[in-house]
């Protein structure tokens, strides 16, 4: 079944004085100063992928300059695949993605690495956020995941929904991790059309190397973020959401006593000094009842 947006912003203007004929305010979607995506939890929705497409992955052929030609395929990336809708991520629009085997999506970069750093146990892992060979990608678990290893797990993709709430949905689906056949993750990412949320849910897991990846996204070295957790088991039939954080490109109060259709009198009362003028013999009137 389809996974509704489950969460959607939506911008409030409140007016101290009233305001009649014709006047147009505008608010958009974009990054606060700090991070661009702010994170919650929401209820857990599995999305059964069954009938989805297994990913094809490229024997390393798709990876960085094919520098990592022959790669096994728990270290290994797909080609570009289209996801069916325009979706934003920090801020730049794509409409494919690639998929990277060590729970990434990745968008314009087809950079692909080694998965463990160091075998433990438990293991450590490389490439932690912020890492420069990962900007533009998103990460629900950093392990060093190896589907099909002993010939068990997939990951598998669709496109569900109808326009404008299509969703783009990845799934892990009962994959070990490398050098673990007692592992198992069950993990998805599920991007959403039009409000360029995405979340990341997990499912039935066994940790048996007890590793701990990391968990997040990074558009740059300098706008990242990660969620914290403790045990992986801790994660069980949760989900994450990530979402845009919101600003006011302007900020009219529309209590000045008159207009005249000059230009800059209706006043941005905001830092970046968007004034403006009335517009088709707009007024104002004292709103007090």
């Amino acid at each position: 079944m389809d996974s509704p947006d489950p969460f959607r912003p939506t911008f409030r203007a409140v007016a101290w004085l009233r305001c009649w004929c014709l006047f147009v305010l505008l608010a958009v979607a974009g990054p606060a100063s700090a991070l661009y995506y702010s994170k919650g939890s929401i209820p857990f929705a599995w999305v059964d992928p069954s009938s989805h497409t297994v990913a094809a992955f490229s024997n390393g052929l798709q990876c960085t300059n094919g520098t990592y030609i022959n790669a096994p395929q728990d270290d290994d990336i797909t080609a570009q695949i289209p996801i069916g809708f325009t979706f934003n991520f920090g801020g730049t629009d794509y409409t494919q993605l690639q998929i990277q085997s060590n729970g990434r999506l990745q968008f314009n970069n087809a950079f692909c690495g080694a998965g463990t750093q160091s075998a433990g146990p438990p293991p450590t892992y490389p490439y932690s956020y912020p890492f420069a060979s990962l900007a533009r990608t998103m990460r629900v678990y950093g392990g060093d995941l190896y589907p099909g290893q002993n010939g068990a797990g997939t990951v598998r993709y669709a496109t569900t929904g109808t326009a404008p709430n299509r969703q783009f949905v990845v799934t892990w689906v009962n994959v070990q991790e490398w050098n673990s056949g007692s592992s198992l993750f069950n993990l998805q990412i599920i991007l959403y059309e039009t409000s360029n949320n995405f979340v990341f849910q997990y499912k039935d897991t066994a940790n048996s190397l007890v590793g701990h990846g990391q968990i997040g996204w990074e558009v740059s070295t300098t706008d990242f973020d990660t969620f914290d957790y403790g045990g992986f088991g801790t994660l069980a039939y949760t989900a994450i959401l990530w979402y845009p954080n919101l600003v006011t490109i302007a900020d009219y109060h529309l209590d000045e006593t008159s207009w005249n259709g000059s230009s800059n009198e209706v006043v941005d009362s905001g830092p970046n000094g968007r004034h403006g003028r009335a517009f088709n013999g707009a007024t104002t009137a004292d709103g007090s009842d």
